[in-house]
């Protein structure tokens, strides 16, 4: 639960951020459209619970696991290049598990913080993926197209 609370903050943050950035880039040009009273009364009062709203249920939508047919150890130089070439590089290690991060410093600042995938063995032929929505299905896709190279030159 306290996971949630600090992802939706940080959530909010980024489009604190953005609608900011937004709003004051579309006053300096003229085109706001709306009054700064406007946007500061009533409007500007929806759009703030919006943007609450949205990022209070963005623990619900924002992350996500996915199961893949593969062996922790037995494919382990796989799941690690397909990481890399996601850009990612194992940060830990331990028994069945393995926890990656961005090893770009700007898409860690960009995700806040939660830019961790971890990787752990539910049973000897299925890995589980876990984290930010966006990079968890990159990932297992990277995957899953390195595992078939690897099936079919087995074969």
């Amino acid at each position: 639960m306290k996971n949630h609370i600090v992802s939706s903050l940080k959530y909010l943050l980024k489009l604190a951020i953005l609608l900011v950035a937004i709003y004051g880039a579309m006053y300096a040009t003229g085109t706001l459209g709306i009054t700064t009273e406007e946007l500061l009364g009533t409007k500007g009062v929806v759009l703030a619970v919006a943007v609450v709203a949205l990022a209070a249920a963005y623990p619900a939508y924002g992350f996500v696991s996915r199961t893949v047919k593969a062996s922790l150890t037995d494919d382990r130089e796989e799941i690690l290049g397909a990481m890399r070439q996601n850009g990612y590089s194992l940060h830990s290690e331990g028994e069945g598990t393995m926890l990656f991060r961005a090893s770009a410093p700007l898409k860690r600042l960009w995700h806040l913080g939660d830019e961790q995938i971890s990787v752990r063995a539910i049973d000897s032929d299925h890995i589980e993926l876990r984290g930010v929505r966006k990079e968890v299905v990159q990932s297992e896709f990277r995957l899953t197209s390195y595992l078939i190279g690897k099936r079919g030159e087995q074969q």
